[in-house]
C-alpha cells in the first residue's frame, strides 16, 4: 500500500490522474493522516527541486575551464586537405557513368509500336549455375592463404618503409 500511495500521489502531483481519481486522491489526504504526512514531503520535495536550479548548473569557473581545453583542443583537418578531388572525381565518373550505360540499355529496350504507345519489357535472365566446389578445395585455400600472406607481407613492408622514411 506504501508504493502505491507514494506512486498514486506522485501522479497527483504531475497531473495524470482523471478528474474523479483527483477527487478520491484529495479525499484520502484529508481524511487520511498518513496520506497528509506523505503529500506535504512531497510537495516540500517537488518545491525544493523546483526552485534550487543552482545545483544544475557548473560554476562559472568550471565552464570557463572547460570553454579554455577545448579552445585548447587540436582540431582535425577537413578530409579535403588530405584526400585528393581527383578521387572523389573518379569514383563519380565510374558511378556516373555505370547509372548512364544501364539508362542507356534501358532505353534501348522500349519497342515502340505505330500507335505511339511502348511495349517496355525487361529481358529475362536466367543466372548459370555455379559450382563453388572449386573454393573449398584444400590446394585452392592452400593457394589463396598463401597469396593472403604474400599480401599482407609486402603490406607490412611498404607500411614499415614509410615509417622509416618519416623518422629519418
Amino acid at each position: 500500500m506504501n508504493r502505491d500511495m507514494y506512486a498514486t500521489l506522485q501522479q497527483l502531483l504531475d497531473g495524470q490522474l482523471a478528474e474523479e481519481e483527483t477527487h478520491a486522491v484529495h479525499q484520502l489526504i484529508t481524511d487520511n493522516a498518513a496520506w497528509q504526512k506523505a503529500w506535504d514531503d512531497m510537495l516540500q520535495m517537488d518545491s525544493m527541486l523546483q526552485s534550487d536550479t543552482l545545483m544544475m548548473e557548473p560554476s562559472m569557473r568550471f565552464t570557463q575551464n572547460v570553454m579554455d581545453d577545448i579552445d585548447k583542443a587540436v582540431v582535425a583537418r577537413p578530409a579535403s586537405a588530405y584526400i585528393s578531388n581527383r578521387f572523389f572525381r573518379s569514383i563519380m565518373i565510374v558511378l556516373g557513368g555505370g547509372l548512364a550505360a544501364l539508362l542507356v540499355y534501358l532505353i534501348s529496350q522500349v519497342q515502340f509500336d505505330a500507335n505511339g504507345g511502348s511495349n517496355f519489357k525487361l529481358p529475362d535472365f536466367q543466372a548459370p549455375a555455379i559450382s563453388w566446389s572449386f573454393v573449398t578445395d584444400p590446394q585452392t585455400l592452400l593457394f589463396m592463404g598463401m597469396l593472403n600472406i604474400i599480401g599482407l607481407l609486402l603490406l607490412a613492408d611498404k607500411v614499415l618503409s614509410q615509417r622509416r622514411k618519416q623518422h629519418q
